[in-house]
């Protein structure tokens, strides 16, 4: 579980990526995503994935159903916020499967700027 900031034109994006560490292909793959801002709004402006869907954002948090894995597969989720964003912007993703993961640690990843 990661997180990067990028531009995207004007907006602000910032991509959850989801990793699978294997050895087996990670099923029911889900993926919260909250956000809090300290100045500004909150709510981004789209919510995408590369795989699966995403509800609808609400003011702080959404979640992505991501399906399948495949061994050190990926899959990434992205925020836009339109311009520069809100201020003081903390993003937190967690990301949970249905198949037995070894290691909890890698499955949080926090965001803030």
């Amino acid at each position: 579980m990661a997180w990067s900031q990028l531009r995207s034109g004007a907006d602000l994006v910032r991509r959850a990526t989801v990793r699978s560490f294997g050895p087996s292909i990670a099923t029911g793959v889900a993926l919260m995503l909250t956000w809090q801002a300290s100045r500004g709004t909150s709510v981004p402006a789209s919510v995408t994935s590369s795989q699966g869907s995403c509800d609808p954002p609400t003011a702080t948090s959404t979640q992505c159903a991501l399906g399948e894995l495949s061994p050190f597969g990926t899959a990434t989720v992205d925020l836009r916020f339109r311009g520069r964003g809100p201020q003081g912007l903390t993003t937190t993703a967690e990301v949970t499967s249905l198949t037995f993961d070894q290691d909890l640690s890698t499955n949080t990843a926090t965001l803030s700027t």
